[in-house]
């Protein structure tokens, strides 16, 4: 799992794809009548709580696409 880096690929896309994540479900609520008092303090709640929640699915998926792109040879990142 951590051969050439994949380890830092995958913490990445944890964090980045929790974030967008929990971006468009919280502006999902601020649109549809969410109080507006504390928005930095629910925005992070919101945030770990989306880390939390898709940690082993997000790992789960990246580890099978990283071994379809093996069984496919996929040598770039355009497939």
């Amino acid at each position: 799992m951590t051969r050439r880096g994949s380890l830092a690929y995958y913490f990445a896309a944890i964090t980045l794809g929790s974030f967008f994540l929990a971006v468009t479900y919280y502006v999902h609520f601020l649109l549809h009548g969410a109080p507006r008092e504390n928005i930095g303090r629910d925005f992070l709640v919101t945030y770990f709580f989306t880390v939390m929640l898709t940690l082993l699915p997000m790992l789960l998926c990246a580890f099978l696409l990283r071994r379809a792109a093996v069984a496919f040879r996929w040598s770039a990142p355009w497939p």
